[in-house]
This record gives structure tokens, C-alpha cells and sequence, in this order.
């Protein structure tokens, strides 16, 4: 498995980035999932 990390300052474009690479990588015929670490509380809806 390989693993690519993408981390940055806040507001420095790191979700621009990945929306953009996705489609990408899913061309070159590559499985990708993502991963978000919140410092802050999230609420799942279920």
C-alpha cells in the first residue's frame, strides 16, 4: 500500500488541492480514499 500525506497551514489550499488530485489519480486507474483530522469536535449524523 502506498500512502500519500498532504498537510499544510489552515486556508493554504490543502482541500483544493486533493478535489483537484483525485480525479486524477481514479484515471491513472489508482484506488484513493481520504482522511481528515478535525482538531474540534464532529457530530455524525446517522
Amino acid at each position: 500500500m502506498k500512502v500519500l500525506g498532504i498537510s499544510g497551514w489552515s486556508g493554504c489550499g490543502k482541500t483544493t488541492l486533493i478535489v483537484a488530485l483525485l480525479p486524477r489519480l481514479r484515471a491513472c486507474g489508482l484506488t484513493v480514499s481520504t482522511l481528515k483530522h478535525a482538531h474540534h469536535d464532529v457530530d455524525l449524523e446517522t
